[in-house]
């Protein structure tokens, strides 16, 4: 306690600690009984704060705080290097080839379907629509944010 803070961004927040940490040995089950619209809607919502997380990120030319994370410096340097649409179907390819997402049957096409791909299109969707938005509106990245989403940058 004490010991440790979030990072400042929108979305794929990790703690920071300030000492080392342990290793408990012993499985964390997410036992979540939820159904698909619940998932769905709750990824339309993160989708969004992705987008807004990205944008911001990008109006800052991605400047980097002292720890940063590796798994986010390789999404923000080398993912959205790739043209939209094309870097969702990459993504997808690799979780279910790549990582063996087939060997999880039925199940794993559709979490990596969902997962890899049409979240990664949604955010995509959302990143060229607040553009457009703060363009032919002549927003800015605030205002935009503001008048779409309702969340204060």
């Amino acid at each position: 306690n004490g010991k440790g803070k979030c990072e400042d961004t929108w979305m794929d927040e990790h703690i920071i600690v300030d000492s080392g940490t342990a290793h408990l040995n012993g499985d964390i089950v997410d036992n979540n009984l939820n159904n698909l619209k619940w998932w769905i809607d709750k990824h339309n919502i993160y989708s969004s704060r992705e987008a807004i997380d990205f944008l911001i990120k990008e109006k800052n030319k991605f400047s980097s705080k002292k720890k940063t994370i590796k798994n986010k410096f390789l999404k923000n340097k080398f993912f959205y290097m790739f043209p939209v649409g094309l870097r969702s179907f990459l993504y997808f390819l690799y979780r279910y080839l790549f990582r063996l997402g087939f060997l999880n049957g039925w199940q794993g096409f559709l979490f990596d379907f969902f997962q890899a791909f049409w979240f990664r299109v949604l955010i995509d969707a959302k990143i060229v629509e607040l553009k457009k938005i703060m363009k032919t509106k002549d927003l800015t990245l605030e205002q935009a944010v503001k008048s779409e989403y309702g969340y204060d940058i």
